[in-house]
This record gives structure tokens, sequence and C-alpha cells, in this order.
């Protein structure tokens, strides 16, 4: 551990991890007095963090408040039009840690730019945005949770491994080659833990089947309200605004990787299920979106990852977390692009 990184929050007792920090002014809690308190007590496990800290800091300039939400299987979302990032009561602290941090970044991913409406972006557009948001949002909770690792508090990384491998498995690799004490080896571990994200193709296969059950649906409607998919962005344009901080991006690899095959490849079963959408679009005298014909299609072979000794340990977990993940509801998508972390 860093001297700079334990005397980064010396307001936060090293007597205990969950200290009443209200009065320090940099997030907002909602709800019970009891559920209030437990927000407190995960905003000063988070302040131990640089990256937990400052992500609080900015969901607090931008109006964001924390509160929870029971009788769902999800982790948590965030709600851009109510400026809420909503958590399942009914999850440890140590396992909210991560996903606080994940869904925060997506409130600030909204602040810089991000239009989550799916009706406008052409399918190319709208898969690498999903893709990028997420993959941002995960590095920024899986830096979190290293960061408390490094720090003494070991269970928000615990649970971030177990719901994250690929992420968690990029970060560790890095740091150790690396290091952590630099702003340039900083961006090199949030760079390969984006990276990493996308390695999980049961996790993007679910986005993509979701995002296919949202047009079906438009086209059992007769495609009222067409979905034009006249915006288009770069991959190049997408980093600028997402994979940064304050202006700086991060994201140390050229940016024309993001409409890559290797991070946005989709499986034949999308494939089809969006060529179908597009001849019934063209039925209804619509015009279909070329931007498809642009997005790689992976192999059988390519889906099935080859697991490291690392990653095996994990695969009992992933196929857990697959098996328990709901498909996204349809108002997530529209309203927030499916920014909703699951288990």
């Amino acid at each position: 551990m860093t001297a700079s990184l334990k005397n980064a929050f010396d307001f936060v007792s090293d007597n205990g991890l969950y200290e009443d920090v209200s009065d320090y002014g940099f997030f907002r809690a909602e709800g019970t007095k009891e559920e209030k308190k437990r927000i407190e007590q995960m905003a000063a496990t988070l302040a131990k963090s640089p990256t937990g800290k400052k992500t609080l800091q900015d969901i607090y300039k931008s109006g964001y408040a924390i509160n929870f939400v029971s009788g769902t299987d999800i982790l948590g979302f965030c709600d851009k039009n109510n400026k809420r990032i909503t958590i399942n009561a009914a999850f440890s602290n140590d396992s909210c840690i991560a996903t606080i941090a994940h869904e925060a970044r997506h409130a600030i991913q909204f602040d810089n730019g991000i239009d989550p409406k799916i009706a406008i972006n052409n399918v190319k557009t709208y898969l690498m945005t999903l893709r990028t948001t997420e993959a941002d949002a995960e590095a920024n909770a899986g830096m979190t949770a290293w960061e408390l690792k490094e720090h003494g508090i070991t269970k928000p990384w615990e649970h971030f491994t177990n719901d994250s491998p690929y992420v968690a498995k990029a970060i560790q690799e890095s740091v150790k080659k690396n290091g952590l004490e630099t702003a340039s080896a900083k961006k090199e571990a949030l760079t390969e833990a984006f990276e990493g994200w996308h390695k999980n193709k049961i996790l993007s296969e679910e986005y993509n089947q979701t995002y296919v059950d949202t047009l079906n649906l438009n086209a059992e409607n007769g495609f009222a309200g067409a979905f034009q998919f006249d915006k288009n962005i770069t991959g190049k344009e997408l980093v600028s605004i997402i994979c940064q901080n304050n202006g700086d991006v991060y994201y140390t690899k050229d940016p024309k990787r993001i409409e890559s095959k290797d991070l946005l490849s989709i499986s034949k079963a999308t494939k089809d299920g969006l060529d179908n959408i597009m001849k019934a679009r063209k039925q209804f005298g619509l015009e279909p979106d070329k931007s498809l014909a642009e997005i790689s299609v992976y192999s059988d072979a390519h889906n099935a990852p080859v697991y490291s000794n690392f990653e095996a340990k994990q695969v009992e977990a992933h196929e857990k977390l697959a098996a328990r993940k709901q498909v996204k509801t349809r108002n997530a998508i529209n309203n927030v692009m499916g920014k909703k972390r699951s288990r």
C-alpha cells in the first residue's frame, strides 16, 4: 500500500470501515434512517479508494442521490431522469461497493454527453455505445475494489472477482506488470480492465439479445414510432466521451479497436435476429440499417473462451452469473440503456 493511498482519506477513521461521513458533503442518501446509515457506511468505505472518492464527488456535483430497492434480483441501476443510483438492499455492503462505483460511473457518462435513446442510434453505434459504457463502468468498479484491497479492505474485491473475473484478472496482471504508482500505469490498468469486460461473451450476448427483443417489440407494433437508425458515432468519438476522467482519456490503445471484431463482433443468433428485423422493416417500406453489415460475426469456437488456471476457478461463478441474470426490462433499455448490473 502506497503512502499516498494511505493518506488520501485521513478523514476516515482507521478504527472502523463504516463511519458517518454525511458532514463531508460528497454524497446524498435517501430512504429510512437505517437505509441512510447503510449508505453512509458504504460511502465511507468507497472514500478510501481514490477512484471511489472521485466517483462519489462527481455524482454529488451532478445532483445524484443513492437509495435502495427491494424485491428484485438486480444489483442496482442508474436512473438518469430522476438522478438516482439505486442499489439492491438484499445484498451485503461489501457486495454493493462495486455496484455503486459501477452505477455512479453511468451517471458520469450521461453527464459527459452519452445519448441513451435507442431509437436514434444505428445498430453499430448502439452496440458500440452499450459495450463501451458497460466496460468503462466495470473498469471503474474494478479499480475501486482493487484500491480498497490495497488499503486492507478485501471483501469488495473478493465479490468483484467472483462477479467479473475477466476484468479482475486484467487489473491484476496490469498492476503486476506496471504497478499503479503513476497516472500512466493507472491508465494501462483501466484500459486492460475495459478490454477484459469484452471477453465475457456470455454477458455481451445477453445484452445483444435484449436489444433484439426490444426491436422485435417495435416490429410487433408495426414499427410505430419507427426507429430511424440515423445517428452514427465512431469508436474514436465514443472513447473521447466515455473513457475519460475530466477530459483526460485513459484508453491507451487505438480507439478504432472499439469498431473491430475483437470488441464488436456478435453471434450468428444475434445477426440472424437483426437481419430478420431489417427484412420486416423493408416490408413496411422502411429503410433497413446498413451499419449492420459492418459488424463481424464470431464463430462458435470464438465464442467458447479458453480458460487459464485463474479463470478456470471462476467458470462456475460465471455460469451461475449467467443463469441468474434476468433479461433487462424494455423500460431500462429505453430509459437508461439497460444500465442494470445483475448477478
